[in-house]
């Protein structure tokens, strides 16, 4: 499947598919805060994901899905 327009420019590291619960409500792609995120212990405020499409930030990284 290929990625929509709004996903292209954003390096493989740190694109991921995530559950967006704002204005999207819906699964979308995402942009991580860091590269290293896998990482990073579980509720570190550092490690976020933003919608691609509405800004919501998910903090949850056990739903995050790497594409």
């Amino acid at each position: 499947m290929p990625l929509p327009q709004y996903a292209v420019g954003v390096p493989t590291n740190l694109r991921v598919q995530i559950l967006c619960r704002g204005k999207c409500g819906k699964s979308r792609y995402a942009r991580v805060s860091l590269p290293d995120w896998a990482l990073k212990p579980v509720g570190d405020p550092t490690v976020y994901a933003q919608c691609l499409m509405c800004g919501y930030r998910a903090v949850d990284p056990y739903n995050w899905i790497r594409s």
